[in-house]
């Protein structure tokens, strides 16, 4: 990120100091990703927002994880970044030959299609309206929603290609 002079985006990246899975980001990264112009997609996939217990993680769990990150650099510099891929996984759980999610495997399906492979109320695309009620509910406002689900990545987007 020292080396670029455009914005860097971390697609599909949660804070690790809520949940130390290691595709999480660390704080460092998240400011040298903001101070890039860049964003970070806070993700539904549900073993990047589970911290333990017997229940699969929730939307408040996964706006926990875009609270920390406006709070630590802004509504500028966050998007969603759903990770619904819709099978791209052949092998359900196994990612790049390592199991994620500390425990979280164990929960669920191996189908790469179930909705519970995300965080319960925003495991399916048609729930968005469902999503921004919730966005809206946590005390963002139009503007701020609205860049996070379209507009920081349209204007990096921009500025990169």
């Amino acid at each position: 990120m020292a080396r670029t002079n455009r914005p860097v985006a971390f697609t599909h990246s949660n804070p690790k100091a809520l949940i130390d899975n290691p595709r999480n980001i660390t704080d460092e990264q998240i400011k040298l990703c903001a101070a890039t112009g860049g964003v970070i997609g806070i993700t539904n996939w549900a073993p990047l927002n589970y911290k333990g217990g017997p229940r699969r993680p929730t939307i408040s769990d996964w706006l926990d994880a875009v609270d920390y990150v406006v709070k630590l650099v802004g509504d500028d510099h966050v998007s969603i970044g759903t990770d619904m891929s819709h099978g791209t996984y052949p092998d359900g759980d196994l990612v790049r030959g390592r199991k994620m999610g500390g425990g979280f495997n164990d929960m669920i399906e191996s189908n790469p299609r179930s909705r519970l492979r995300h965080v319960e109320g925003f495991d399916d695309y048609g729930q968005l309206p469902s999503v921004v009620d919730a966005m809206l509910a946590r005390g963002y406002g139009s503007n701020g929603v609205e860049k996070m689900l379209a507009g920081n990545l349209l204007r990096v987007f921009r500025e990169v290609w």
